[in-house]
């Protein structure tokens, strides 16, 4: 069956390569998105995937190209990436993604000087790279920022990009829309404009400080509108100067016209386990855009009042209902009521907030319990958060991950999660969409 399916896939891009050779066609398209499956690199449709974006590259209306590698390496196609000058001259909104397999090596990363040549479409918006990245082979030669540039996505680019990723952005000085990823050990090295420059002391292996990342996008705070601040997967928060003990990772409050933010709560409440346990919660809001109308909030490893072991053994206790009132009833909701609560020396509270819990469980974590099954649940906050939350005018949506069967009134089980779904679900990176409006 699967290879009748690449048949038809492989007849389907053979119709489409030859109809592209026709200019009115290639001319008629708007919007391409094209994802390297294999088939086109072997047999009758070898470099079928050139031939196409060679001829969409001439076409006078492509205003929109997502352009996905898999797990090829990046000169597997070199329309994209060696496109003559002149070509896709009215696109608008571009998007690359490059999967890297583990065990690849540094050449597989996708150069800075190839990627910069994006930087030379006049028209361009929205700019999306989903990529690991190498260093600047060269010199960084002086050019023109790009002025058109409103939305810029960086993520999956690995240590090795920090240092384009600095050097970009100072070359988009009207971004609106930002979203960022910070990888995980990134140091003062990573941030060198050459691989060839020279090591100058022993302090050029020291970690660069979450506080790096806000200070390389506060240049962009008079424009910036909207925020996406998140921490890969792997990253592994440093226990100093990182706790509820000695403040947040981050300061925000000077990005005076941010009105949408999303972030990886670590970056507010440290290393702690419990973000409800954070001595200083109530007062979240001082590190906040002072004008923010949307934050978002998505919890993997650290939870809101519980983390998954303690809901684990509190069900293998037979204790789950009493145990989740306490915990609450324990650690408050004073990081809650600090969001919306109007008694403070600022602009309105957000009009619509989101905290959802999204622990990654594996397997292997569950086998040392019974066998569980697990649900979001929507949160019926108690009347105090209530009455806040309805006084602020605000929209408060929480949800926790509790065992699929909890009956509890405060708690309305609105997806099950089967323990052995989940790994999938978090084995791959979420497709999400970054398209010119």
């Amino acid at each position: 069956m699967e290879d009748v399916v690449d048949d038809i896939e492989l007849r389907r891009f053979i119709f489409l390569t030859h109809s592209c050779r026709n200019p009115w066609l290639a001319n008629c398209i708007r919007s391409a998105k094209i994802r390297l499956t294999g088939i086109e690199l072997q047999g009758p449709g070898k470099d079928s995937h050139n031939e196409i974006l060679s001829h969409l590259s001439k076409s006078t209306s492509l205003v929109r190209l997502s352009a996905e590698l898999g797990s090829y390496k990046w000169d597997t196609w070199p329309a994209l990436y060696k496109f003559t000058t002149g070509s896709f001259h009215h696109l608008r909104d571009l998007s690359i993604t490059l999967c890297m397999l583990e065990g690849n090596e540094p050449d597989w990363y996708l150069p800075a000087e190839t990627l910069l040549r994006f930087y030379e479409l006049p028209y361009l918006e929205a700019f999306s790279v989903r990529a690991p990245i190498e260093r600047f082979k060269t010199k960084v030669q002086p050019r023109p920022a790009h002025s058109n540039l409103r939305k810029l996505r960086f993520e999956k680019y690995r240590t090795s990009g920090v240092g384009v990723l600095e050097y970009i952005l100072s070359l988009s000085p009207n971004l609106e829309s930002l979203e960022l990823e910070i990888p995980n050990g990134a140091t003062k090295r990573d941030r060198m404009t050459t691989s060839s420059t020279p090591e100058l002391d022993h302090s050029m292996g020291e970690p660069l400080d979450l506080s790096f990342y806000v200070d390389l996008i506060t240049p962009l705070a008079a424009r910036l509108r909207n925020l996406k601040l998140t921490l890969h997967r792997d990253f592994v928060l440093s226990p100093l100067g990182n706790t509820s003990d000695t403040g947040p990772g981050i300061n925000l409050s000077s990005f005076t016209n941010i009105s949408s933010l999303t972030l990886s709560p670590e970056l507010i409440f440290g290393t702690i386990d419990i973000a409800a346990q954070c001595s200083w919660a109530k007062q979240i809001w001082t590190v906040l855009p002072p004008r923010l109308k949307s934050l978002r909030m998505d919890f993997h490893a650290q939870g809101i009042f519980w983390t998954v072991q303690d809901v684990l053994r509190a069900q293998r206790s037979r204790e789950l209902t009493s145990t989740m009132e306490q915990t609450i009833d324990r650690y408050g909701m004073d990081f809650l009521l600090g969001l919306v609560h109007q008694d403070r020396d600022r602009t309105a509270p957000p009009m619509a907030i989101t905290l959802h819990e999204k622990p990654e469980i594996m397997k292997e974590e569950l086998l040392a319990f019974e066998r569980i099954h697990w649900a979001v649940a929507q949160w019926n906050v108690p009347v105090q958060l209530n009455d806040a939350v309805r006084m602020a005018g605000a929209n408060l949506n929480i949800r926790l991950r509790v065992p699929e069967r909890l009956n509890h009134p405060d708690f309305k089980v609105l997806v099950p999660w089967d323990w052995e779904v989940m790994p999938r679900i978090f084995e791959g990176d979420e497709e999400e969409s970054f398209y010119y409006e």
